[in-house]
């Protein structure tokens, strides 16, 4: 489920912000094996121990008393390299002004080096790489890796052309409908370094990728990072990128001081300087147990800018404690007119969990200066999971969770006034975009149990199942988004984990694997 992707992204950064100690007295040069320690002898001058440093390394209380004890592999091994002399990144210590042993050790070992000599001796060569802690860089949880999410797009005037995001190894590019691909990330867009060769990138998950109608040399590609600022390297990643020339070159954004976490976005489309961008009220405490009552945003959930990315304001959608948006939609006849789905997750949940109180679905008429909640579903099914809605915005396809145990998903064909219960075993769905009466969708059981692909002509109340799912889909290797082709109506693409790329012509009955991890591999070697 997307709430589970999201979380294990967060889990997977948490001990980034407290693990980032540089020790003096123990300092390795970045081409020293790993392991090994300087002695006292070859300690350059300017990283000794300062006169009154603490006997035994005292990290003040700040660390767990055993790195096990930190919830993954990531962030057992930053505690392990901090424990055992290595250098890992320290940032900004007002992060940590809610946990005083942690801010105290940040301030004490700052003041004992000059971080700015240190940053530069440790930057990467790729000006692209963040000088922040090296990722392992791999799958760390048992499911879905090398997520592609619903990163795969293909331009909406040439067919042939398609890009995707594979989490871990970069953005890809095919000019031929996925016969070859060819990997067009760097060049601005920034990744962490990589823990076997901190030389090398470690692309983040990005959680869709955009490409603007008006101009498809034109690509957006939002997310990347946990909550944070952009003036924070660690989230350097993050905000929204955008490339001109079709993915040759990337640049940032937002600015500095915007929140780094993002989900969804789309433009205006008659006006594609105008720019509205999800983003999720999620604070400190999703990283790490401190500043809980600092949050990422003050007035809303969805940025928006009108003179193309130049100058960006928080709309006033108003947000609970821990909601995040999920898909954003703008009426192609009326683009005052825009919807999108929120969900409230506890902080460091696991599961299934979710708040007791929601937002559900938000719509504005106008422009996004006011906003209300869409009625029509039952109150407490307002965690929205999955959102999809036809082309004028009036037929709902919603995945919706009160409980761990009580999922449901609902259909509606008045612009939300009334909701039905959507029959099982059918959990995510996507409308047709060649037809305009927005009663054609394909949809699925995200757990691949049964693994049949259904049908629905008539909005979403009745379902047929015409076809399987790729034998490679399993409940361990989901699928994550359906896609449409641009100009064949009869051309539907499967897009998941393990960087899958599926297409059919026959609803189903027949799969092309046209992108899968192998691929992958082989281009990144060439």
């Amino acid at each position: 489920m997307k709430h589970k992707i999201i979380l294990i992204i967060l889990a997977l950064v948490a001990v980034i912000i407290i693990a980032g100690c540089i020790p003096k007295e123990t300092a390795i040069s970045a081409n020293e094996p790993a392991g090994e320690k300087v002695t006292p002898e070859e300690t350059p001058e300017e990283t000794k121990t300062p006169e009154g440093t603490p006997a035994e390394r005292d990290d003040f209380g700040c660390w767990p008393s055993s790195c096990s004890l930190i919830p993954n592999d990531f962030g057992k091994n930053m505690c392990e390299d901090w424990k055992a002399g290595k250098k890992v990144q320290w940032p900004d210590c007002s992060l940590f002004s809610d946990h005083p042993p942690c801010f105290k050790l940040c301030e004490f070992e700052k003041k004992g080096t000059d971080r700015t000599t240190d940053l530069r001796n440790e930057l990467p060569k790729n000006i692209d790489i963040v000088p922040v802690h090296p990722t392992p860089c791999k799958p760390n949880h048992g499911f879905d890796g090398y997520r592609t999410d619903e990163s795969f797009v293909i331009n909406p005037k040439n067919n042939k052309q398609m890009y995707v995001n594979v989490e871990f190894k970069g953005v890809y590019k095919s000019e031929n409908g996925g016969k070859t691909w060819e990997f067009i990330g760097g060049n601005g867009l920034e990744a962490w370094p990589r823990q076997d060769n901190p030389e090398k990138p470690c692309y983040l998950e990005y959680m869709s990728m955009y490409i603007d109608p008006l101009n498809p040399t034109r690509i957006l590609l939002p997310g990347g990072a946990a909550p944070g600022k952009l003036s924070d390297p660690m989230y350097k990643p993050g905000g929204l990128h955008e490339s001109l020339d079709g993915g040759k070159s990337w640049h940032q954004l937002f600015q500095d001081n915007m929140n780094a976490y993002t989900l969804h976005v789309v433009t205006d489309p008659k006006n594609s300087n105008i720019i509205y961008v999800t983003t999720a009220a999620l604070s400190q405490s999703n990283i790490y147990p401190i500043n809980a009552s600092v949050f990422f945003v003050k007035e809303g959930l969805v940025y928006q800018s009108r003179d193309g990315g130049k100058n960006w304001r928080e709309l006033p959608t108003g947000f609970l404690p821990h909601a995040r948006a999920s898909r954003i939609f703008i009426d192609e006849k009326d683009s005052n007119h825009l919807l999108f789905g929120t969900i409230a997750i506890p902080p460091n949940a696991g599961g299934g969990t979710v708040l007791a109180e929601q937002m559900g679905i938000l719509e504005t008429k106008d422009g996004g200066q006011t906003w209300k909640s869409v009625a029509g579903l039952p109150s407490k099914y307002w965690g929205i999971h999955s959102f999809d809605v036809s082309k004028d915005l009036t037929h709902f396809f919603v995945y919706t969770q009160h409980s761990n145990d009580d999922e449901k998903n609902f259909y509606s064909l008045d612009g939300g006034k009334i909701f039905n219960e959507v029959p099982k075993p059918v959990n995510f769905a996507r409308f047709d975009p060649h037809d305009l009466t927005g009663m054609h969708l394909f949809g699925f059981n995200i757990y691949a149990q049964p693994n049949d692909l259904f049908e629905s002509l008539d909005g979403g109340k009745t379902w047929n199942a015409v076809g399987k799912l790729p034998k490679e889909v399993t409940n361990d290797n989901r699928i994550s988004n359906i896609v449409w082709d641009s100009q064949d109506k009869n051309l539907i693409y499967l897009n998941g984990g393990n960087a899958y790329i599926w297409k059919s012509n026959d609803k189903g009955k027949n799969w092309e694997i046209i992108l899968s991890l192998e691929k992958v591999e082989r281009i990144n070697e060439t």
